[in-house]
């Protein structure tokens, strides 16, 4: 079978991905940020920014991030520097990984649909979407998929049966979000296949070798190096708010009926159970696919699939039960109805989490072509070709504008504008929610020997394991506007533009004993404003205002 089909769209989509990649979309958002200043603090001084020499986890803000994406930006950043196209590289070559592995896969699995498969994957909005952000997901499906292509390749020559064992090993320690599914995946496979290889002496050592391995990396990463601080952040048993709820439920049957029936049905097992296949089901959610998409930082409006997608995937999961072979239904359905697994520990369909599930949803809308007729099927290239188009220029033009608000663009043009301030700033985020201090350094190209000697830094760690630098310098970094009173004579504070630094305006413009200099407004791509960053001179100890 000719092979240039596949490579022309993998040269067309590389060119595609890469164009304005340091722009769109616009800025990084703070996990983006953390992952670009970490890589840059191991490629100058061999350690992460808290000064760990080359740890196995990086605490960055609290994320507590598993090491495989960090470690392989450090290349990039080395060449490029720190800049938006180092940091999201990895994530867009995933993205040519994924397509290419799709097509690998399933011309193992039904040659006929490989390249269709290929195309859908490549087409896909939410797998285009988000391989354009730095994220660990799409570089962990990438390891899953070569995991799953050196299964089906070990059925001839077993000892590749180790290669996808490898990569399973490798896609755990990328994301959190697959340890669950992959656990899951690989030993159901294994039950199924463990018969049909021929388990001599070398195969069964280094199979043993690699799971042992991948084991004591689980204990260093969750036990020692305290990467389950970040499970316990994303653990539905600690939502505050649903535990809340429990004991409500539990204190109102308590007043009415007999304890201990209450205690047998509000408990945290039951609790559980039942938020967890509420978090299942709704993965399986058509109109989050293919109409409404719950993220509007990686894509513009509409589903995660395109429209024309739903029924073409639903005729293919037809076809691949009715006409799928017993592997490809093992390959497959066990993929589709295991991907939900470990996000929904954690919520109801986080955009990165649930990324597991795109591919196959992917590879199913290609397997409908076993059973369309050739002229309908025609027609549909058609219509996916169009909306692929409308798509491109949707996401050229509308999305980078009227979705900088979801980006934290904001932070990119507010650094610039501070850069070399010498007065104390104080920046709130009040109505800018995140990890402001990571932007600063990244942005200012804060030398991270500096930032781990720990001059002039104050942070606080709270109970959760989340950071929160508090100073770098004259920066503060503040949960919301300091009062008045606790300025020193000149400073700088800078807010949200309409929320908060207007009030204070309006509040002591006419007051005596402070001078406030003409506001400079951040504005949104769209002309929002986003910040405004205020100069204050307080004349005298006392300011007083007339009422």
């Amino acid at each position: 079978m000719k092979r240039w089909p596949i490579f022309f769209l993998l040269t067309i989509i590389f060119f595609l991905h890469f164009y304005r990649l340091y722009d769109i979309p616009p800025g990084l958002n703070n996990d983006e940020a953390n992952i670009g200043y970490e890589a840059w603090s191991v490629v100058t001084t061999g350690r992460d920014q808290w000064g760990n020499f080359l740890p196995l986890v990086f605490q960055g803000f609290g994320n507590w991030s598993l090491p495989v994406y960090i470690y392989l930006t450090v290349p990039f950043v080395w060449i490029l520097g720190l800049t938006v196209p180092a940091v999201r590289a990895v994530s867009a070559l995933s993205f040519l990984a994924m397509v290419l592995l799709v097509y690998a896969i399933v011309k193992k699995l039904r040659p006929r649909i490989a390249f269709p498969a290929a195309v859908m994957t490549a087409a896909t909005p939410w797998i285009y979407g988000l391989t354009r952000i730095a994220n660990e997901a799409p570089l962990a499906i990438a390891f899953f998929l070569l995991a799953v292509y050196f299964f089906l390749l070990s059925r001839r020559k077993q000892i590749l049966v180790v290669l996808g064992l490898i990569f399973m090993v490798l896609a755990m320690m990328t994301y959190y979000g697959v340890w669950i599914f992959a656990i899951a995946y690989t030993f159901i496979l294994a039950y199924f296949y463990w018969r049909s290889f021929v388990w001599n002496k070398i195969n069964l050592l280094s199979a043993s070798a690699v799971v042992l391995t991948g084991i004591i990396l689980v204990y260093q990463v969750t036990l020692v190096q305290r990467g389950n601080a970040r499970l316990n952040q994303v653990n539905l048993m600690n939502d505050r708010a649903i535990v809340g709820q429990l004991n409500a439920e539990r204190g109102a049957c308590n007043g009415k009926f007999y304890p201990l029936i209450c205690k047998l049905l509000f408990n945290r097992p039951s609790l559980f159970i039942k938020e967890y296949v509420s978090n299942y089901l709704s993965h399986f959610s058509l109109r989050d696919w293919f109409i409404v998409s719950a993220n509007k930082g990686i894509l513009p409006p509409g589903g995660y699939f395109f429209i024309i997608q739903a029924p073409l995937m639903l005729a293919g999961l037809w076809a691949l039960l009715r006409n799928g072979s017993a592997l490809e239904k093992r390959v497959l359905i066990l993929w589709l109805v295991l991907a939900p697994l470990s996000d929904s520990v954690t919520g109801s369909g986080n955009f990165t989490r649930a990324f597991l599930i795109a591919p196959v949803i992917s590879v199913l809308s290609a397997y409908s072509f076993i059973v369309l007729p050739k002229l309908p099927t025609i027609a549909i290239w058609g219509v996916i070709i169009i909306s692929w188009v409308r798509f491109q220029l949707t996401y050229n033009s509308f999305f980078p504008v009227f979705h900088s608000l979801y980006t934290h663009y904001e932070y990119q043009p507010l650094m610039k504008e501070l850069n070399g301030e010498s007065l104390p700033i104080y920046l709130s985020s009040r109505f800018r929610d995140t990890k402001q201090y990571i932007f600063y350094l990244f942005y200012n190209r804060i030398p991270p020997i500096d930032f781990q000697r720990r001059l002039n830094v104050i942070k606080e760690v709270d109970s959760d394991g989340w950071v929160w630098v508090k100073q770098i310098g004259n920066r503060s970094f503040v949960k919301s506007l300091p009062q008045i009173k606790e300025l020193p004579q000149r400073s700088i504070l800078v807010g949200a533009a309409k929320e908060e630094i207007e009030p204070f305006v309006n509040k002591y413009q006419y007051c005596a004993g402070i001078a406030l200099s003409d506001p400079k407004i951040i504005y949104f791509l769209n002309g929002d404003p986003a910040f405004s960053i205020l100069p204050i001179t307080k004349e005298t100890k006392e300011i007083t205002c007339q009422n």
